[in-house]
């Protein structure tokens, strides 16, 4: 009597599994963000005040300036930028490091060793910085507007519009300004949030499970390795973005180096970490809520058969 063969499952190729992820970390990373971006908006004016050399910087007076400036919806300053930015931001660094995780798995039947961990968080946190670049120039100058008097406010009316402007007011390169500091800052970002993730996930299996009590205390690990890592490049980033000509035409700083050394003979060295605070606790939920929305719409996909198990 012949036994009844078992139907074979459903075959991924790498294209649709790569898709899924990118899909999935965008998708993440938006949920994210539109719930911690009044963090992100009380942290960049923190730094800058910072670099305009205010001593005694309290975050609870940032976030009265903000409200006495615009009110609630100074908060969500940028959102739509935010958004744009975090779906490809997110889909590239978050998307297609799980894309690696499950490829290498899919082929070699294995986990990834710590040294490719490293390896595919900085490649793929480089390049998400630099696609992402325009659209983080004009989310950086929304948030500064709500510290700007208004008659020194770019007011860009949305992401697109914010592209279209500096193209033709400040020339098309004017779009990757800081994209150094922004590439550091995504690299540090990626290697202390995704590395710290996966390997901590994977060492505490063993003793709670892939469990949602396992993903939640990788991801906080996650988000304090990632701020700590991340924060001096952010803090720079900020700064040259924002930047503006004196009455000379003149810049104030020449390059990520400049902006580095300068900062530091004003402000000293502990204030590259300004705003720790207020990038921890977006950071933090931020991370949180990112990778835990990962997987589970990592285990919906998979439900769905458009993610291998």
């Amino acid at each position: 009597m012949n036994t009844p063969k078992k139907p074979e499952g459903k075959k991924f190729s790498d294209g649709q599994i790569t898709l899924m992820n990118i899909i999935r970390g965008g998708i993440a990373g938006c949920i994210a963000t539109a719930s911690v971006i009044p963090l992100d908006v009380t942290k960049t004016w923190v730094q800058l005040q910072s670099e305009s050399g205010v001593k005694s910087i309290k975050v609870t007076n940032a976030i009265k300036s903000i409200y006495a400036t615009k009110g609630i919806r100074g908060f969500y300053a940028g959102l739509d930028s935010a958004l744009t930015r975090q779906f490809g931001f997110a889909g590239i660094r978050i998307g297609l490091f799980f894309n690696v995780v499950d490829l290498v798995q899919k082929r070699l039947g294995r986990a990834l060793t710590f040294a490719e961990k490293v390896g595919a968080s900085l490649s793929v946190g480089a390049l998400a910085a630099f696609v992402v670049n325009p659209v983080d120039v004009v989310l950086v100058r929304c948030w500064a507007d709500v510290k700007r008097p208004p008659n020194e406010r770019r007011n860009y009316r949305n992401v697109f519009n914010g592209i279209a402007r500096i193209t033709k007011e400040e020339g098309l390169t004017t779009l990757w300004r800081a994209a150094t500091p922004n590439i550091a800052r995504a690299v540090g970002l990626n290697l202390g949030m995704m590395v710290s993730y996966q390997e901590l996930k994977e060492r505490l299996k063993p003793y709670l499970g892939d469990t949602f009590k396992c993903q939640f205390i990788s991801s906080i690990v996650a988000g304090l390795c990632g701020t700590t890592l991340a924060l001096p490049f952010d803090n720079i980033k900020v700064k040259i973005v924002n930047m503006n000509p004196d009455a000379n035409g003149k810049m104030p700083y020449k390059g990520i180096t400049d902006c580095l050394l300068k900062s530091i003979r004003r402000e000293g060295v502990i204030r590259l970490w300004a705003g720790f605070i207020p990038v921890a606790a977006n950071l933090g939920p931020h991370s949180i809520i990112s990778l835990l929305a990962s997987e589970f719409i990592r285990k919906f996909m998979v439900r769905q058969r458009l993610l291998p198990p």
